[in-house]
């Protein structure tokens, strides 16, 4: 295969030694984009307000809000810049909200883009006359159009600040609101719990703030986080898990919030030692693996086909994964439409799809040759990348294990192949200076004669040393189950079904 390499393999079963490139973590990363929703709106001053973000005690960013009173309207922008390293590899995201509102917070236009990595999307949506609401994707250079019902009782930024204001926040009192997220247009719910009033340390000194344990839901996904407000409704401090790592947004001045971001190697950070080496030979068998973590991974593991969990005991199980796959569930008519990151039905990724397959019998050898194609294309193996769309990768020829995930499920799907992007970890013997490790990695689940299947275009082949979290449609919102109980999840042991580890 032609392309560029950094010098680091992923195992050893590449005889070329370019680099598979797999980093799964960063779309974990995208989760920051939703601290945009999770956190209480902050009220805004005149330079709006400021606060730093941080990994595990390291700044990599900033958040500013800003609130303006327009007429009868409020405007509100929210500017959240992040930058962490993957093996090295620095990547940059921005995320740009503007939100229309009624002075009493009904939503009347919204707008997000997003740049991760080179990529960049952009959605816009304003209420029409009839009260339907018009939206406009955009996503590698593609436009689409749709009319979309506003979610019931969601609220955009003013809307959240205005409902947060109204409640009674006393310790014990508890409280729910539904937000907006620009982005993948989806409803949250957050429900919230105010706890007991502390000192709290902020980079501007010492102050009194209320705690406010808060629940997001997110599909079946369900993440956690703890703010901090001041006497006037201000936001001071927000924890949140991300792959069991800690986030936190942190009030203080612009210079503060603005100043120079430290270096944070998230694929260092949430790597999962193996307790053994695992040859080629034992993962193209079945494995038992010994786990222990959070009780709620256990049904997210268990959702995916070819993997089985029994409970031992509270917080311990063991999970068993057949490469072979498994006849259920039936694939349903999602998992062969498009969508803004899987463009199905573009006419490049149909030609593509088309003569890649060429005259194979079957879905099986379809597959095959699908995986085949996306593992030459993709000529250069880099982590720049922070998450790009089928369409960007077939044109651009660049990206790590998720850029191949959706190339692959965009072809399958062209040939209404039942296809679904996988995520989780993987084996490697080595990678980015780390051995014997799980690293975070995507791939494709695809239903072919008659069972699902994986395929792993950034591998040589899918194997049972991919640990699978979620099955999605190629959406970076949907990495989310899972993400909190991850950064605690332990591998105790791991043997090939039968024998002994």
């Amino acid at each position: 295969m032609s392309g560029k390499s950094n010098g680091r393999t992923l195992g050893r079963e590449r005889p070329d030694g370019q680099n598979a490139a797999m980093s799964r973590a960063f779309a974990g990363f995208l989760l920051l984009a939703l601290m945009l929703a999770f956190a209480p709106a902050p009220a805004s001053g005149e330079d709006g307000d400021w606060l730093r973000v941080a990994l595990e005690g390291r700044k990599i960013g900033h958040l500013h809000v800003q609130r303006q009173p327009v007429g009868d309207e409020v405007h509100t922008t929210q500017t959240l810049q992040l930058e962490v390293d993957r093996d090295g590899t620095r990547i940059a995201l921005t995320s740009i909200e503007h939100a229309r509102e009624s002075a009493d917070g009904q939503p009347l236009a919204f707008s997000s883009e997003m740049s991760l990595g080179g990529s960049r999307s952009l959605t816009r949506g304003e209420r029409d006359e009839a009260g339907r609401w018009q939206v406009e994707t955009e996503q590698a250079g593609r436009r689409q159009h749709q009319r979309f019902d506003w979610p019931p009782g969601a609220l955009l930024p003013e809307g959240q600040r205005l409902q947060e204001s109204s409640v009674a926040r006393t310790p014990g009192s508890r409280y729910s609101l539904i937000a907006f997220d620009m982005t993948s247009l989806q409803s949250l719910r957050i429900d919230a719990a105010v706890a007991e009033l502390e000192t709290i340390a902020l980079p501007d000194g010492a102050t009194q703030a209320l705690r406010i344990e808060q629940t997001l839901a997110v599909g079946e996904a369900t993440l956690s986080s703890t703010s901090w407000i001041g006497g006037d409704g201000e936001l001071l401090r927000t924890q949140l898990p991300m792959l069991g790592l800690r986030m936190e947004l942190e009030a203080c001045d612009r210079a503060c919030a603005t100043a120079p971001n430290q270096p944070a190697d998230i694929l260092a950070m949430t790597s999962l030692p193996s307790p053994r080496t695992l040859e080629r030979a034992d993962r193209m068998q079945s494995l038992d693996y010994r786990l222990r973590g959070t009780d709620a991974l256990a049904p997210a593991l268990a959702a995916i086909p070819g993997q089985s969990v029994v409970p031992e005991k509270r917080g311990s199980w063991r999970l068993r994964i057949d490469p072979s796959g498994t006849p259920a569930p039936q694939p349903d008519a999602d998992a062969t439409a498009p969508n803004r990151w899987l463009q199905s039905d573009a006419e490049t990724i149909r030609e593509a799809a088309l003569a890649a397959a060429a005259d194979a019998g079957t879905d099986g050898e379809r597959m095959r040759r699908l995986e085949a194609f996306v593992r030459r294309h993709i000529e250069v193996k880099s982590l720049r990348l922070g998450y790009a769309s089928a369409l960007e990768v077939l044109e651009g020829r660049e990206g790590d294990c998720t850029e191949h995930a959706v190339l692959l499920a965009a072809l399958a799907r062209s040939l209404g192949i039942p296809a679904r992007v996988a995520s989780g970890v993987a084996y490697a013997q080595a990678f980015g200076g780390q051995s014997q490790a799980f690293i975070p990695h995507a791939w494709v689940m695809a239903y072919v004669e008659g069972r699902w299947t994986g395929f792993d275009a950034a591998l040589e082949r899918f194997d049972a040393g991919h640990i699978a979290f979620d099955l999605g449609d190629g959406e970076p919102f949907r990495f989310y189950r899972g993400i909190e109980a991850m950064g605690g999840l332990e591998l105790i042991e791991v043997a090939v079904s039968g024998r002994s580890p």
